[in-house]
């Protein structure tokens, strides 16, 4: 009965060029345009990489891997976890995918729990772009050391006994095409401490609109030549701001910043009060860098103008201080827990900040400069809200001429907690 056992040989040969390659896990994606996006998604993945000669997990495999690593597979599941349950499982990677408007990032894990590659998979009626899904799944391919599977030409089921032999040797070298490790995982998953760190994040943008509203507390501090001038307790201060990023691909936009605070003062040795008003305006050019995987940062580098006015009436003896100057600065955006907790920090240079010709010819003619830092934290809530909570503090250097010659220090500090609402 040399038939069924020409048919097992052509089986095992076709399916050898599995075992040379580690095989990939593929949980299973959430929705992402829709009810039922995510199980198209993950069905379509799946069957590209079978298709592409990259053996897959099974459900079984990749959850008792999981119970080995203590990670739960669910929509909690991220780099960390996915390292570890390639690792336990001796996977060549495990394939995630993460939700973006419109469309979703499928990242290729390693055993270190690094991502390898990313691409997007855009969608159309709750449907994955097939285009899309064959580059994720050709770079997967690529990086595991896949190659589509040959089968080996047909063996004739009626064919002499004498010419079996023949035929199996022509299907053979067929069936057993080589396969080569893509260099950047072959270490990761023979020897783990010779595995070598993922490509560096390449830079991409998108459109971005954003409004923010909030307040808190501000206080003023103010030196001059025979002058001092402290807000005392808190006063109030109001702030709005936008950012408008209108081209995809492109990162150049505007941001505008607003602020307004009441200040009730008081002359040293008077009872009577009087109203102050703080006002402060800053419009920025800026390019905004924005990095695909989870944990990269945003940047913006900024260059525009600013105003910052402190007036009070004439009755008070304060002359009013206003000052114009440039805005020169970087602002970074780091993720703690991507999306949901993010560590603000700025720094700006303001130069050109004389004050005003009504408060030189007060407190004596001087030149002036500025720095500004920020420190805050934020995140996303729902629905494109977000929050932030930040200290924000401008420090304007005053140089009088004398004599003598003096530098005094002008300080304004805001606390703020800003809800924000932004679409892309």
């Amino acid at each position: 009965m040399r038939f069924p056992r020409l048919g097992l040989l052509a089986l095992a040969l076709s399916s050898s060029a599995f075992a040379a390659v580690p095989k990939v896990a593929v949980p299973s994606a959430a929705d992402v345009a829709g009810s039922g996006s995510g199980a198209a998604l993950t069905s379509a993945v799946k069957a590209a990489l079978v298709d592409s000669g990259v053996p897959l997990a099974t459900p079984a495999d990749l959850s008792k891997a999981a119970k080995a690593a203590k990670v739960k597979v669910d929509k909690s599941l991220r780099a960390s976890g996915a390292g570890k349950i390639a690792a336990k499982g001796g996977f060549a990677g495990v394939l995630l995918f993460r939700k973006a408007k419109g469309k979703a990032f499928g990242d290729l894990i390693d055993k270190q729990g690094q991502v390898v590659l990313e691409r997007s998979v855009r969608f159309t009626a709750k449907k994955p772009s097939g285009d899309d899904v064959q580059t994720l799944v050709s770079a997967v391919a690529e990086a595991v050391g896949a190659a589509p599977a040959k089968a080996a030409p047909p063996v004739p089921l009626v064919a002499p006994l004498e010419a079996a032999p023949a035929a199996v040797a022509a299907a053979a070298p067929e069936a057993v095409p080589p396969v080569a490790k893509a260099p950047e995982l072959e270490a990761a998953y023979a020897a783990p401490e010779q595995a070598t760190a993922p490509p560096p994040p390449a830079p991409y943008n998108s459109y971005l609109f954003r409004v923010s509203l909030g307040g808190g507390p501000a206080v003023r501090t103010f030196f001059a030549p025979e002058f001092i001038y402290s807000s005392g307790a808190p006063y109030w201060q109001l702030n709005l701001a936008a950012e408008l990023f209108p081209l995809k691909g492109f990162g150049l936009g505007l941001m505008v910043n607003g602020g307004w605070g009441l200040v009730k003062g008081q002359v040293a040795g008077q009872t009577s009060t009087f109203n102050s008003n703080d006002y402060r305006l800053d419009l920025d050019l800026a390019y905004r860098f924005v990095f695909a995987p989870a944990y990269a940062p945003t940047f913006w580098i900024r260059a525009g103008y600013g105003l910052r006015d402190f007036v009070s009436p004439a009755s008070s003896g304060i002359a009013d201080t206003n000052r114009m100057f440039g805005e020169f600065g970087l602002t970074i955006s780091q993720p703690i827990v991507p999306r949901y907790l993010n560590l603000v920090v700025a720094g700006t240079y303001l130069p050109w900040a004389n004050m005003s010709s009504v408060g030189q010819s007060y407190y004596g003619n001087s030149s002036a400069y500025g720095i500004e830092w920020l420190a805050g934290f934020g995140g996303d809530i729902a629905l494109g809200f977000d929050w932030q909570l930040q200290v924000n503090q401008q420090r304007f250097y005053d140089k009088y001429s004398g004599p003598p010659e003096s530098t005094s220090p002008d300080i304004y500090t805001d606390y703020s907690l800003l809800l924000r609402f932004h679409l892309g």
